[in-house]
């Protein structure tokens, strides 16, 4: 146990981490490599890769069936599920469609049901521990599509979008840039899917074969597997799958091609003329163009931020031009950097953020350093009661 079923990944596979810059319906799905200072982790948290399927064979019922296989260490382990979502700026995960969650292990007589607890402070987070000599933990649950289109998993008979970060746990307390997931999605016989993944070449490898069995009426479901990545570039690269699904090459480079994916229902309606084609071409050109000359370090991994001698910018400049601002704007002193992140988390506190979620915004590795803004937001509160209250004995 341990490995899902069916699993396409190779060790060739694991080797090739480069992504696909790509385009989907006109849009430019970015795949951007940003930072995340690493917290404390569970002590049942394992670094190694999370296997991660997503079964959305089930159309009828407009069900995606996830399991995962997550590697593991004896004692506490508390999983989360995604609640701060890039892009969103807020608390946007909805947990509220996870069903049916099960978590297993391993044991030479079969697989033993492991018991879990959500947190009572967080709905986002579940409790369990691990035993002696456990290393991997098998996980399983249902996400309950929604019949409308405005939410983000939608399943219906000819249009599948799958957004990863309603579509798994990871251990609470890791940095998502810290986080690898080997994704792999089962597709309806016949289907085909547009994402800024690169599926792997064992996966693709298949594909002949899969187009060959979808002649005869029961042909079966497709498996796509995608190399590892980091829960960070996962959830940022969503994937729609349809039976009718076309690629379109924008820019053919070697590494990193960007494609203009082309879903619908009608094969004429993927069937553009190189007159409607030539405006994205010129779209993808330009905006490499312009990338390459305004960014200091176009490459992978290379800092956004940098000082004169291209190097990473350092802590110290910044605050010294806050320093010479807040001096000629008449700003008070304690307007500085640090200042404006107690700012940021005390605003996130009193918007009901819970304090796992601002302890890894923060980047703090103690939950204890993180609990004294709620006595910050606790003055705030006596302050609010003495100026209000009857009887709180102020004039």
């Amino acid at each position: 146990m341990g490995v899902l079923p069916g699993r396409c990944l190779t060790s060739a596979d694991r080797r090739r981490r480069g992504r696909h810059r790509h385009l989907a319906a006109a849009l430019v799905l970015a795949a951007l490599g940003l930072t995340t200072r690493a917290s404390e982790t569970s002590a049942g948290a394992d670094p190694a890769a999370i296997v991660l399927e997503v079964d959305a064979t089930d159309i009828d019922h407009r069900l995606l069936r996830v399991r995962e296989a997550l590697p593991v260490r004896p004692g506490p382990l508390t999983l989360q599920f995604p609640h701060w979502i890039p892009g969103t700026h807020s608390p946007a995960g909805n947990v509220a469609r996870l069903a049916g969650l099960r978590m297993q292990l391993a044991a030479p007589s079969g697989t033993v049901a492991v018991d879990w607890q959500r947190d009572p402070a967080s709905v986002e987070s579940f409790r369990t521990t691990i035993p002696a000599g456990a290393s991997v933990l098998n996980i399983a649950f249902e996400y309950l599509s929604s019949t409308r289109d405005t939410e983000d998993n939608q399943v219906m008979h000819d249009l599948l979008a799958v957004n990863w970060r309603n579509l798994l746990l990871y251990p609470a307390g890791s940095a998502a840039s810290d986080i690898l997931v080997e994704p792999a999605v089962i597709l309806p016989a016949g289907w085909d899917v547009a994402s800024a993944l690169r599926e792997t070449a064992t996966s693709a490898a298949t594909r002949a074969a899969d187009a060959v069995a979808t002649a005869a009426p029961s042909a079966p479901a497709q498996r796509r597997c995608f190399p590892p990545l980091s829960l960070e570039m996962l959830v940022d690269s969503p994937l729609y799958g349809a039976p009718l699904v076309r690629h379109i090459v924008l820019d053919a480079d070697a590494d990193h091609p960007v494609l203009l994916h082309l879903l619908a229902n009608e094969a004429a309606q993927i069937a553009p003329t190189d007159e409607q084609i030539q405006p994205y071409v010129r779209m993808v050109r330009q905006a490499l163009a312009l990338w390459l000359k305004l960014h200091p370090n176009p490459g992978l991994g290379e800092p956004l931020f940098v000082g004169v001698r291209g190097g990473r910018l350092n802590a110290g400049v910044v605050q010294k031009a806050l320093r010479d601002f807040r001096r000629s704007n008449g700003l008070p002193e304690y307007a500085t950097p640090h200042a404006l992140r107690h700012s940021f988390a005390t605003h996130l506190l009193a918007g009901g953020a819970d304090l796992r979620s601002i302890q890894e915004l923060l980047g703090h590795a103690s939950l204890s350093t993180t609990q004294r803004y709620t006595d910050v937001d606790t003055t705030q509160l006596m302050e609010v009661w003495r100026n209000t209250h009857p009887r709180s004995g102020t004039p």
